[in-house]
């Protein structure tokens, strides 16, 4: 039984911005829901946050989602690497349960794809991998938040966007054990699930941070009724970014 759709930007206007840092432009759009007024710097500050720092890359970020093209060349410097699985070998060499689970783990097509690879067949999940850490300051392209964060990538939703709970479970044990420092699930449904609730409470007693979507379609009433009831952590600013480069796929 399919449970959740990733996030989608459905109906929303944006304007461009181009911030130069250093020597590159970074274009930066703002999203806004149709006949909300523009709210200046309605951004997260992210050339501010590099004068401080532009991440490291001990921090692993596990990508749950539709996948990850870890080979995309903003991506595959920053590609996350399990060094106790050999690939292409069909032997669980880390002994988690999980064969070949070099770049992460495809929960989707366990049966369907060889080896359960985690590339991306829908583009959501590569967007927001883009949106994390797409290689910084290399003179191509976009950057990512963070410049050298490792991008684990857990494919979650199938072609369609779509998904189940179980799987995103075992996805987020998978990045809690395999040591995901921060979790991005950009996904969500109306559902209430205390199995998936109890996954997520795992992950933040391992001190892992998790990222979850807000709303989407600019449902706030239902989104509101959902913080209520205590289906969602923190309340969220509604501002978003991307900037395409002319690639395609990664985007800031």
């Amino acid at each position: 039984r399919r449970l959740f759709r990733n996030s989608r930007l459905i109906g929303r206007r944006f304007r461009l911005a181009h911030i130069r840092f250093g020597q590159h432009v970074v274009e930066v759009a703002t999203f806004r829901a149709a006949g909300e007024p523009i709210v200046p710097d309605a951004d997260i500050d992210a050339p501010e946050a590099w004068d401080i720092s532009t991440g490291g890359s001990n921090v692993i970020v596990a990508v749950i989602d539709s996948g990850v093209d870890y080979t995309h060349p903003h991506l595959a410097a920053n590609a996350w690497i399990n060094a106790g699985e050999i690939a292409g070998n069909g032997i669980d060499d880390d002994g988690n349960g999980y064969i070949d689970d070099v770049y992460g783990y495809n929960f989707v097509g366990i049966n369907a794809r060889p080896n359960a690879i985690p590339l991306d067949d829908n583009g959501h999940g590569t967007h927001v991998a883009g949106t994390i850490a797409a290689q910084g300051n290399n003179g191509v392209g976009v950057a990512g938040v963070s410049w050298n964060a490792r991008l684990m990538a857990l494919k979650v939703l199938d072609v369609s966007g779509s998904g189940n709970t179980s799987t995103a479970i075992s996805a987020i044990l998978y990045a809690v054990n395999k040591g995901a420092k921060i979790i991005n699930a950009s996904w969500g449904g109306y559902s209430y699930s205390q199995a998936l609730k109890d996954a997520i409470v795992t992950a933040h007693n391992a001190d892992v941070l998790f990222v979850a979507a807000a709303g989407n379609d600019d449902d706030r009433e239902a989104l509101k009724q959902r913080h209520d009831q205590g289906r969602a952590e923190d309340d969220q600013r509604d501002a978003d970014q991307e900037a395409q480069d002319d690639q395609g796929g990664v985007a800031l």
